[in-house]
Parts: structure tokens; C-alpha cells; sequence
């Protein structure tokens, strides 16, 4: 599977239309189909883009070496817990974001 090849499964695994995810990644339709096709590759710059916007592990779009996904960050980890706070206490909320923060990786 060559990278274009990846693309394309990436965009296919995400459950999104060509022109969805076009939008997402700020290009057109008919640039990302070109790109799927082989006519045409991304830069660098759109490729980083992209593995950002999606989670998408970079060594892997560009090799097949490793997972699709990128590990999540630290970040996304932590808002990961907070989106599924199901309170509307925001002084609760802010604690324990800030609990989170401040507590040791163990």
C-alpha cells in the first residue's frame, strides 16, 4: 500500500466523504480524488496538516510502519476526561482539571 493508498483509508476509516474531507483539510474535492487516484501527492506542509487534523500517525501515512493512529497527547487525554464530565458544576470541573494537571504521569 503506497501512501495515496493510505490517505484514502485514512478518509474511509473516518467515515467521511471526499468532499468532507476535503473541507476538513482546507482543499477541494477534486484535489483530494487526484491524491487517492496517484495524480497527484500532498505537500509536506498539507501531509502534517492532515496526521494534526486527524490524529493520523505521520510514519505511518508515510511508510505503513507502526499504527494509523498517533498516541494521543497529554492534552487530548485530559480533554478526553473533561468532555465526558456530565456536570454543569464548572467550579468542580475546574478542579479537577486542575488536579489532573498538577498530578504526577503515575
Amino acid at each position: 500500500m503506497n501512501e495515496n493508498e493510505r490517505i484514502a483509508l485514512v478518509r474511509k476509516e473516518l467515515g467521511l466523504s471526499q468532499q468532507k474531507f476535503a473541507d476538513a483539510m482546507d482543499a477541494s474535492r477534486n484535489f483530494i480524488a487526484q491524491v487517492e487516484s496517484g495524480s497527484r501527492s500532498m505537500s509536506p506542509r498539507m501531509r502534517k496538516h492532515m496526521c494534526e487534523t486527524f490524529n493520523i500517525n505521520e510514519t505511518w501515512l508515510l511508510t505503513g510502519e507502526g499504527e494509523m493512529k498517533a498516541p494521543d497527547t497529554e492534552a487530548q487525554r485530559i480533554a478526553k476526561v473533561v468532555s465526558q464530565l456530565r456536570t454543569t458544576d464548572e467550579h468542580l470541573k475546574n478542579n479537577l482539571i486542575y488536579a489532573i494537571t498538577r498530578a504526577d504521569e503515575e
